[in-house]
């Protein structure tokens, strides 16, 4: 069935990515945990702000399945999708990292310094844009 409708690349994509996209999965649950977690410690656990970032957990997949989709108009062979999930795993791994901050667990000063330059660097281009 697949192959009639030309989607036996789209399919070969997700089976190779599967891996990673359980991954991407796991690092989401535990991000799920610990921003829990940090919330309830600092008294701002609030179910509006959980209902929205699990919505945006879920676009995440979303936007997985058009990268997959472009990979395959463009016949990328996985680059777009597997650079997707990489991004999204690795923005993953440093809110987990900055939750478990939060929650006053001791880290490693080399990678709280290697975040707080990224959320330096976020800040500034989010002054940029609010200008514009």
């Amino acid at each position: 069935m697949l192959e009639m409708l030309g989607l036996q690349e789209l399919q070969s994509i997700f089976t190779t990515a599967a891996k990673f996209i359980w991954l991407l999965g796991f690092a989401m649950l535990l991000d799920i945990v610990t921003g829990v977690a940090a919330a309830w410690k600092e008294g701002k656990l609030y179910s509006r702000n959980a209902w929205w970032g699990y919505v945006r957990k879920l676009f995440v997949f979303v936007l997985i399945m058009l990268a997959a989709i472009i990979d395959l108009l463009l016949k990328l062979d996985g680059v777009v999708t597997y650079g997707t999930i990489f991004f999204y795993t690795i923005n993953e791994a440093l809110s987990i990292v900055e939750n478990v901050t939060r929650v006053g667990l001791n880290v490693p000063s080399v990678i709280t310094d290697k975040l707080h330059v990224i959320q330096d660097t976020e800040k500034k281009e989010g002054n940029k844009n609010a200008d514009i």
